[in-house]
């Protein structure tokens, strides 16, 4: 767990040494939200860019229709069961790659092949050896390189172990996202969805938290249908009654019908390998009408995912753009822009991720918050921006370190880069300081940053 979760502090010095340029930039508040707080419609700790703070606790209805599908379970066994599950859903790793593979295996033969029992092998043997030191490399190679890298088979007891391990903190992120699409474009009203890898419908629990009325169709993707079963049973439950949820074990490979939202959450991991991954993501682009979410564990490994989804995603909006002489999408959240990730470039060490709060499912009564980190990527199709001006609010990063009299804000910026920004009561002005201060990681910071001056 210490090799996925680096120590914030540890964090905050690593991306110190690491940014592009400690700059000392000019930088003024949006006209907009100066009004607002002068007007005193709003407090520094409410402006526009904050994205939803509160611990997220999954609906009480999916809580009551836990404890009746697991009630001829032992509990502790169950609970425990479950902690393993979670630890081993953390630790994965996409399954690697086949030239990856075989040059790997290359390598450890080369390697065994060197040891002085072969020293003196006479010619004859040679045939005997190669294949003795090819098996021997085989196994290495699967307990070293191909360990937590294959997809998790879900028959019906991992399916509930998924349940109790992953609903909360899955619903909870998937919640943060649809409240920041809600919130920034609030005129938007989905009609259907689509969930690649839909496991046991925490998508559409949340979907159906903020389009109870405009959403008549959700078409689920999974290929277990143990675990759809499971689906199918805890949303008989919903409260109020969810409709229009139709369950599938594959995607269709024709792009119509499209769907105003296209989910993919923790699924692009489960692919065998990268060709079958920009397969999907190229198969969910173009069933997209709006919106589309890809999520994965904000893990290193999980961030390259999403990296290689937006890298995809990003080439097919430019080809597009040129063939139509119109912007076809851009990149809604959490980029305020659209060129190669600087955490890539230039901060290899630390993935670009973020952290929802959550309450976990518990057969207890205590009520405990949790969070959970993720990377994730939406984009919005359409040439036109929101709000030209919001789109181009900054994002911060990582956590604002709040000291006395001045605040340390770390963003990405519009311009493709990484910026370290010292906001203090004596160089900034008020309203600037305060919502720089109150910004928390994930937040979008509403400024415009003018040409700078270095140190």
């Amino acid at each position: 767990m210490n090799k996925i979760y680096t120590p914030l502090h540890s964090q905050a010095r690593r991306c110190s040494s690491l940014m592009l340029k400690r700059a000392k930039p000019l930088i003024k508040l949006s006209e907009n939200i100066r009004e607002s707080l002068e007007n005193k419609e709003i407090t520094p700790r409410k402006h526009a860019g904050v994205v939803l703070r509160k611990a997220i606790a999954i609906p009480q209805w999916v809580i009551n229709a836990l404890k009746i599908i697991v009630e001829d379970h032992p509990k502790q066994q169950l609970m425990e069961d479950a902690s393993k599950f979670y630890r081993h859903f953390q630790g994965r790793h996409p399954p690697t790659e086949r030239e990856e593979f075989n040059a790997k295996f290359e390598d450890i033969k080369r390697n065994l092949r060197q040891e002085k029992r072969y020293e003196n092998a006479m010619p004859e043997d040679e045939e005997e050896i190669d294949k003795a030191v090819s098996g021997r490399a085989l196994r290495l190679l699967r307990v070293n390189v191909q360990y937590n890298s294959s997809a998790i088979k879900y028959d019906s007891y991992t399916s509930i172990l998924y349940m109790m391990a992953r609903s909360a903190p899955d619903y909870s992120i998937i919640y943060k996202i649809f409240h920041e699409i809600k919130s920034r474009d609030d005129g938007f009203e989905a009609k259907n969805l689509l969930d690649f890898g839909s496991g046991i419908g925490t998508v559409s629990w949340a979907a159906a938290e903020f389009w109870p009325t405009s959403l008549k169709e959700q078409v689920c993707i999974d290929a277990s249908t143990d675990i759809s079963e499971l689906a199918e049973k805890l949303v008989k439950y919903a409260e109020p009654k969810i409709h229009g949820i139709f369950h599938r074990q594959f995607l269709p490979v024709t792009p119509l019908p499209r769907f105003d939202i296209v989910v993919s959450a923790f699924t692009l991991f489960e692919l065998p390998d990268r060709k079958s991954r920009l397969q999907a993501i190229l198969a969910l682009w173009r069933k997209t009408e709006n919106y589309l979410v890809l999520v994965e564990q904000g893990t290193h490994a999980g961030f390259k995912i999403i990296n290689e989804a937006r890298d995809l995603i990003l080439h097919l909006i430019e080809s597009s753009s040129k063939r139509e002489d119109d912007p076809q999408g851009y990149i809604f959240s959490p980029c305020p822009h659209e060129f190669k990730c600087p955490k890539i470039s230039v901060d290899n060490g630390i993935p670009c991720n973020f952290q929802a709060s959550y309450i976990p499912l518990s057969l207890k009564d205590a009520r405990i918050t949790r969070k959970e980190r993720y990377s994730y990527v939406v984009f919005k199709k359409g040439g036109k921006c929101l709000d030209e001006n919001e789109e181009k609010w900054s994002r911060v990063i990582q956590p604002t370190l709040v000291r006395s009299r001045h605040a340390i804000c770390r963003m990405c910026v519009p311009n493709g880069e990484l910026m370290e920004v010292v906001f203090s009561k004596g160089k900034h002005e008020r309203p600037l300081y305060y919502c720089a201060r109150s910004s928390e990681w994930g937040d979008r910071l509403p400024i415009e940053i003018l040409p700078e001056t270095q140190e």
